[in-house]
């Protein structure tokens, strides 16, 4: 039996084309937001939840605004990191794809790490948002 690791999304294809389509539609969409709130957890509770202005960010990057994106989310760059990591890994040639495949798999508990470590950071920022929300009443 193979032994499954989290980071195996990295290399499933339909992941990997629907990141593709996500970053293509950051990149059209304007880097001010559409208007319309995206957030259900914002338009169900009116609170910035964790992810709130992350897609603004990130299509702040995709146009260049690095800035404006940090100041949106400061995560946003992080997400694209991560998303070209998967649209890489969709157009690479087989033998580049084994070979980060085996780094993931080689490096697996560090990386596992990492991905806690970032994962509370995002929820502690969240958390900092949403106090400073509730403190001001201001929101971003």
């Amino acid at each position: 039996m193979i032994k499954r690791s989290t980071f195996d999304v990295l290399f499933v294809r339909i992941v990997q084309v629907i990141v593709l389509l996500l970053l293509v539609l950051g990149f059209v969409l304007p880097s001010d937001g559409m208007g319309v709130p995206l957030c259900l957890f914002k338009s169900t509770f009116s609170l910035p939840c964790p992810g709130c202005g992350l897609t603004r960010s990130v299509s702040s990057v995709l146009h260049g605004d690095f800035l404006k994106s940090w100041s949106y989310h400061p995560l946003g760059i992080f997400f694209i990191g991560a998303a070209l990591l998967f649209v890489f890994n969709l157009v690479m040639p087989r033998r580049r794809v084994v070979a980060v495949r085996r780094f993931f798999r080689k490096h697996h508990d560090s990386l596992e790490i990492l991905l806690i470590a970032f994962t509370a950071f995002f929820i502690g920022f969240g958390w900092i948002r949403l106090m400073a929300y509730v403190v001001s009443g201001v929101s971003y």
